[in-house]
């Protein structure tokens, strides 16, 4: 990924017509990505640069919980 933030318009889109669970890959630069991939109903993400690079750690994405 270039951390240039997640593609939310086309992941959701594919999301809502696809009937499929949708995992999203690149892109991942903040928490805030994290959070948003999970509102528009992501199964999962794969979250690589972010945490190689230490802008995202394990434990603050331990930490999202339950938050939307």
């Amino acid at each position: 990924g270039i951390s240039a933030g997640i593609n939310i318009a086309n992941t959701a889109e594919l999301v809502q017509k696809s009937g499929c669970l949708i995992i999203a890959s690149g892109g991942v630069r903040s928490k805030e990505d994290v959070l948003q991939a999970r509102r528009i109903g992501c199964a999962g993400l794969v979250i690589g640069r972010a945490l190689y690079e230490g802008t995202l750690s394990l434990k603050e994405l331990y930490h999202l919980g339950g938050e939307t």
